[in-house]
């Protein structure tokens, strides 16, 4: 693969990531072409005009999601690659990836090898996804699925507590909407701190608002 003439495209506003994705391309790949966009237009039309093999697209661009472009242009069948590139580690936003068939799936902090390894095991027809990416999606998985655990072992009171909780009630507005003293209620997030292992005044506020989607 190393010798075949492959088309690049690389799809992202920061002209020095650009840079340094092109330079690991030229020292590998010392016949393909590289070219550039810094946002979804203008990808577009570089599209147009050339025939890519493989476009690095960053999922967070000026004028749009990287994620819709893809799910664009595999409407449109085009017979190109694509290794997506993230800032984060987001289980969502890495499903939707996979989903939508990326072939790739790399982190900005990716090293030169690993580059190197993406493109070539897509060149082959293979997925590639980030190692620390991987690592990093499985532990939050993990932690996730704890915290569903330790959520689903609390009282139905207490569950709609913590749900008031995350959007910032205090202990006598919840008691208003669920009519005990706010005493009470005090009473109960105590035993939710407790429950949940948490230590501090502001442990179980910060706790609901991380976790208001798993609530």
């Amino acid at each position: 693969m190393i010798n075949e003439k492959i088309t690049f495209l690389l799809v992202d506003d920061h002209p020095m990531f650009r840079a340094g994705v092109k330079q690991t391309l030229e020292e590998t790949f010392k016949k393909s072409t590289i070219l550039e966009a810094e946002s979804i237009s203008s990808a577009q039309d570089v599209i147009n005009s050339n025939s890519i093999d493989l476009i690095f697209l960053d999922i967070n661009l000026p004028d749009g999601n990287g994620l819709e472009f893809l799910r664009k242009l595999n409407n449109e069948k085009k017979p190109v690659k694509v290794i997506m590139l993230t800032m984060y580690d987001s289980n969502e936003l890495f499903h939707e990836a996979l989903e939508l068939g990326t072939d790739g799936y790399l982190t900005k902090d990716s090293s030169d090898d690993e580059i190197k390894v993406a493109v070539n095991s897509i060149l082959k027809g293979h997925r590639y996804i980030s190692s620390s990416l991987t690592e990093k999606l499985i532990a939050k998985k993990t932690e996730e699925e704890d915290t569903k655990s330790i959520i689903a072992s609390l009282t139905p009171t207490e569950k709609k507590i913590l749900r008031f909780v995350s959007e910032l009630k205090t202990s006598k507005e919840i008691g208003e909407k669920l009519f005990i003293h706010y005493r009470t209620v005090e009473n109960h997030r105590t035993n939710i701190c407790v429950k949940l292992g948490l230590k501090g005044n502001n442990a179980l506020l910060k706790f609901a608002i991380q976790n208001k989607g798993l609530i």
